[in-house]
């Protein structure tokens, strides 16, 4: 879905880096900071990660691992 959007030339990078974060941290605090897309790929929820967008949570992803 965010991929066809991404595709029209809407800016998602910015809400994933913000408030999936901060909702990610609401329903699991303990676990590491990251975007709802890169646990979604950490966790192997491949149906999930098709829905969200496969381009925009890898992309996610590859951010959340270079930082740590």
């Amino acid at each position: 879905m965010l991929d066809v959007l991404e595709a029209l030339g809407i800016d998602l990078d910015r809400l994933d880096t913000g408030q999936s974060l901060r909702f990610h941290s609401v329903i699991r605090p303990s676990a590491k900071p990251q975007s709802i897309c890169s646990a979604a790929i950490e966790a192997r929820l491949w149906p999930v990660v098709w829905l969200i967008g496969w381009h925009h949570c890898l992309r996610s992803w590859e951010r959340y691992q270079a930082t740590n």
